[in-house]
């Protein structure tokens, strides 16, 4: 809201200031600053205490803090860290975890192609419905050049949402990259139909 400026974030609060009250504190650009903020409140929480190891006097460490500034980080499109935070969610408390989506996402934009089919799998166990899990799944199964898992994913996307050019042209790739030549060319002309710009 433009009468609002974001002035302070951390693990359990975020404050707002009306834009006539203090203007002497400054703005938290977080399109600049925050990756770096980020990692600083990385090193300032520290890792948590996992769940199974905690002894009986140790309190809980907050999940939400963890998976709140994830989110954050995965916004700001610092996927890296968006995963060390989640992660640190999902050991602090597993039974409570409800993030393997994004964390599945971003561990696969990190790189990790092997540690996010494992995260997309049980995103998928919660949520066997939710297309755009499928099609994720699909393109990280294809990463690891598991054409029939990622053919498979694609499958179910498709029974889920029709009309993605995006899942069409992958679909067509991995039937080149299966030496299916003809479904290939009916799989990437239907892409093609759909996004002719392309």
């Amino acid at each position: 809201h433009p009468d609002w400026r974001l002035v302070y974030i951390d693990e359990v609060a975020t404050i707002f200031f009306r834009a006539d009250v203090a203007p002497g504190v400054p703005v938290l650009d977080l399109s600049t600053d925050g990756e770096r903020w980020l990692a600083d409140r990385r090193r300032a929480m520290g890792q948590p205490v996992p769940y199974a190891e905690r002894r009986w006097y140790e309190r809980l460490t907050p999940p939400n803090a963890y998976a709140g500034l994830g989110r954050l980080a995965l916004a700001l499109r610092s996927y890296g860290l968006a995963r060390t935070w989640f992660e640190g969610a999902l050991q602090a408390y597993p039974p409570g975890f409800d993030h393997y989506g994004e964390l599945a996402y971003v561990t696969m934009q990190a790189g990790d192609f092997t540690a996010a089919t494992a995260y997309f799998e049980q995103a998928i166990a919660r949520q066997p419905r939710r297309a755009e899990l499928r099609k994720r799944a699909a393109e990280a199964w294809f990463r690891l050049s598991q054409y029939d898992r990622a053919a498979a994913e694609l499958d179910v996307f498709f029974s889920l949402r029709d009309g993605d050019a995006d899942a069409l042209a992958l679909r067509g790739v991995i039937e080149l990259r299966r030496q299916r030549y003809t479904d290939a060319a009916q799989w990437l002309t239907r892409a093609i139909e759909l996004r002719p710009q392309a």
